[in-house]
């Protein structure tokens, strides 16, 4: 993707190497439920994270929830870069691009990253949170726009940083007048 590492000097000592790999698959499930879950989770992270301790001790962990008790449904899917190299001092919109191809409404926040199970909140350290991953300037100013998925702020220092974006998928159901 164009400027994905616009500040990163990939000759510069301890330069880490960013890759992403992409996954995709089909999957026509037999009757209806109201709760699949479909996870993916490996260990482990790389060392030196700066927002978490221990990191390389600590595993992935990816869950997609789907409701299909409402009729044939996806789950809403990124378009976005997930992994970017932001530059100090410089005020980066990092919107979250999500295609949700049944026309749902969805809703995106912030959460703490899971290790290698869906009860493993990975703790982040002191001076960090799931809402404030990243030291910005001011700081405290990174936000995350419900209805877009827009992350704001200004990377105030080098860090390696994780964190992780929910994507809620609602459902208007006309029957019972609510939002499933």
């Amino acid at each position: 993707a164009p400027t994905l590492f616009d500040c990163v000097d990939a000759n510069a000592p301890g330069t880490k190497t960013l890759e992403i790999y992409a996954y995709k698959g089909y999957l026509t499930l037999p009757g209806k439920c109201s709760d699949y879950a479909f996870y993916w989770t490996s260990c482990c992270r790389p060392p030196g994270i700066t927002n978490v301790a221990n990191s390389s001790g600590l595993g992935f962990y990816f869950e997609a929830k789907l409701n299909n008790f409402v009729g044939n449904n996806s789950t809403p899917l990124f378009v976005s870069e997930p992994v970017r190299a932001f530059c100090v001092g410089n005020n980066f919109n990092w919107k979250q691009g999500v295609i949700e191809e049944d026309g749902d409404s969805i809703h995106f926040s912030l959460i703490s990253c899971r290790g290698n199970n869906a009860t493993n909140w990975i703790p982040f350290n002191a001076g960090w949170t799931a809402q404030q991953p990243v030291t910005t300037s001011p700081p405290g100013s990174l936000t995350i726009n419900g209805k877009t998925g827009n992350i704001n702020f200004t990377p105030s220092q080098q860090e390696i940083d994780v964190l992780a974006v929910l994507v809620e998928e609602y459902r208007y159901d006309s029957l019972l007048n609510i939002y499933v």
